[in-house]
């Protein structure tokens, strides 16, 4: 009787040590799944402001709100890609889809160095006024 107690308490022991053992291991490898979800649920907010922006488009609407840099990170988030712009000083902001690359609407900010918004374009959205460019009206 005394060796079977002696035997389940040393099974017990050495599985406690196995446990704190791998404890670090278990912990990285649940940081790596909460990173995963809260990529996730940035890229599925992201989608969700740019599938806005196409239907924004798609309807006729000539974004007159989006005035600034600022008003664009505020409501689209940051951009896929910055480049130089067709005309000095100026730069080329683009958004889509996050997770796809090719088959897929683009919409191109031009901006100015001072941070404003000077006309945008789209291509790939199916409706023909989003598939020229378009300035602000002078005040």
């Amino acid at each position: 009787m005394i060796r079977l107690l002696i035997l389940c308490l040393s099974v017990f022991v050495m599985a406690s040590c196995a446990e704190v053992q791998h404890l670090d291991e278990a912990l990285r490898l649940k940081e790596f799944s909460d990173d995963g979800d809260a990529k996730d649920a940035m890229i599925s907010r992201y989608q969700a402001k740019f599938l806005e922006l196409v239907k924004r488009i798609t309807q006729g609407d000539q974004l007159k709100d989006m005035v600034t840099t600022k008003d664009l990170i505020a409501w689209l988030g940051d951009p896929v890609l910055i480049r130089s712009g067709s005309n000095a000083g100026e730069t080329r902001w683009l958004y889509r889809d996050p997770m796809k690359y090719f088959d897929t609407p683009k919409v191109y900010f031009f901006v100015d160095a001072q941070g404003r918004v000077l006309r945008w374009t789209s291509v790939g959205i199916t409706q023909n006024i989003s598939q020229i460019d378009h300035e602000p009206k002078g005040d």
